[in-house]
């Protein structure tokens, strides 16, 4: 029965993000570590040295939209950052264009090695 609760708990982080839409992006510190404890990102192995940047979390939490299917989040975060008035928060077109680029190569790696 936990485990029907954790899953429960992390549908409705999913489903609080895509509400809140890309600002929940801009200050991602709290909604990383809320999806890493609920299980929707990797733990990391040494929690004391494990310090990311706010892009890596940002880009951790893309990440994790697209695995889980949140192409509405996703595009909203595409229309919402491309007239760049979140520029002064690293929002950008080009760091979803970076993001995704990066994604493909990662994609085409792992099938090309497998």
């Amino acid at each position: 029965m936990a485990l029907f609760g954790v899953f429960i708990l992390s549908l409705q982080v999913l489903a609080s993000m895509e509400k809140i839409g890309p600002s929940v992006l801009l200050n991602c510190k709290e909604q990383y570590n809320l999806c890493i404890l609920m299980g929707l990102l990797p733990r990391p192995l040494d929690v004391s040295s494990h310090n990311p940047t706010t892009a890596q979390m940002r880009e951790q939490l893309l990440t994790m939209a697209l695995e889980y299917n949140m192409l509405p989040f996703l595009n909203r975060c595409i229309q919402d950052w491309s007239p760049g008035e979140y520029v002064h928060h690293g929002c950008t077109l080009k760091f979803v264009l970076d993001w995704s680029w990066s994604r493909v190569v990662h994609i085409k790696n792992t099938i090309d090695n497998t």
